[in-house]
């Protein structure tokens, strides 16, 4: 599959992916006040879903990402339970429930994870809230993962469908990025997730009728 440039999608996305890279890295992305904007966007998620103890899946980011460490703090320590991915074999995700007092340690690779019982695909599909990250979305809510399809696979396009008509505040699939990521538009396969609601540190922004497809 090729798109308007006459370069073939997947390469398309690898040349997008390494931009947005080397622009997170230029960028100082765990300033204090950027973490509060992320919070507080969160929050706003929160408000009108009742008083309840919510699971959110979420994930830890790392410094290029956006800052909402604070924020996943914030809500275990309210209570609420907090999933985070770990990566198995296959490009696969387990979750583990996640507190502020959850020990780590290396995996084969060298990666930080966090221990505790890992759970399945199920423990996110079930979670009241996911956050779900990316390098990049565009106005209609296309996503632009990593590359290693891990989200691609858990993503279930007909619940995304159906949450494209819901208020932010119903659903249960947002997307996360910094808002400099919200893109005109992205190269896209057909399996590639499109979320209805965006969430940046500017706020949390809609896919409206007039931007599907």
């Amino acid at each position: 599959m090729v798109n308007h440039t006459g370069l073939p999608v997947s390469w398309s996305k690898d040349l997008l992916r390494y931009s947005i890279r080397k622009n997170r890295q230029r960028k100082q992305n765990q300033n204090q006040d950027l973490a509060a904007a992320f919070s507080c966007q969160i929050k706003k998620l929160l408000v009108d879903r009742g008083q309840k103890k919510l699971t959110i899946a979420a994930f830890l980011p790392l410094p290029t990402e956006p800052p909402i460490r604070p924020a996943l703090v914030e809500l275990a320590n309210l209570g609420h339970r907090v999933l985070v991915p770990v990566v198995e074999p296959e490009r696969r995700l387990s979750w583990v429930a996640w507190t502020p007092q959850t020990d780590f340690a290396s995996n084969a690779l060298g990666i930080e994870e966090p221990l505790g019982e890992r759970l399945g695909p199920e423990a996110f599909l079930s979670a009241d809230l996911k956050l779900v990250p990316a390098l990049a979305y565009d106005v209609l809510g296309r996503r632009l993962g990593q590359g290693g399809g891990y989200y691609d696979r858990l993503l279930p396009a007909e619940a995304l469908e159906k949450e494209r008509e819901l208020p932010p505040y119903q659903a249960t699939y947002v997307g996360l990025v910094f808002e400099r990521e919200i893109l005109d538009g992205l190269p896209a396969e057909g399996w590639d997730a499109r979320l209805g609601h965006i969430l940046t540190e500017k706020g949390i922004r809609s896919v409206t009728a007039e931007n599907r497809e």
